[in-house]
């Protein structure tokens, strides 16, 4: 498997054989151009951390053979929504968008200013409890199936 820079920020991921469907872990780790990544038909897995610190990447395209989305794919890209265009149905993204599910106890008394789990304003005395699916480091995902659905993902707001 390899990347191909097309420019402008561009990036496609080429399979060299057919055999070649597990895109490798942190395969885009801390790629600063990036701003589009395009992954073909006939990939399967998207490994962990794959495309994480990519403090760029706004865009992923992702074909309609991906089975399986590991575990922190998009870590620590937390400052700006990322759309990720798949091409298959709502249905099937919700069977393999679940690589990451986090449940958080937070107990907070006094002023609380905007921790990344919550963006909030004022005061709170009670604990709040949230989950998170797919993966929780990011600000927003929204996710544009084939058929236009829509799913969002990422921190509660």
């Amino acid at each position: 498997m390899k990347i191909v820079n097309k420019g402008k920020g561009v990036f496609t991921v080429e399979m060299e054989n057919e055999r070649d469907t597990v895109v490798p872990k942190s395969l885009f780790y801390k790629n600063q151009e990036a701003e589009e990544i395009y992954f073909p038909e006939g990939i399967k897995i998207i490994n962990d951390e794959a495309m994480c610190f990519c403090y760029s990447l706004r865009k992923v395209y992702l074909p309609s053979t991906v089975e399986q989305l590991r575990h922190g794919i998009f870590y620590g890209i937390s400052a700006h929504k990322i759309e990720v265009y798949f091409d298959g149905s709502v249905t099937r993204f919700k069977k393999i968008s679940r690589p990451y599910k986090e449940t958080v106890t937070v107990n907070v008394s006094g002023p609380y200013d905007g921790y990344p789990y919550y963006i909030t304003e004022g005061s709170y005395n009670e604990d709040r409890v949230e989950t998170r699916h797919f993966d929780a480091f990011c600000a927003e995902i929204e996710v544009i199936c084939a058929n236009g659905q829509k799913l969002i993902y990422g921190y509660s707001k």
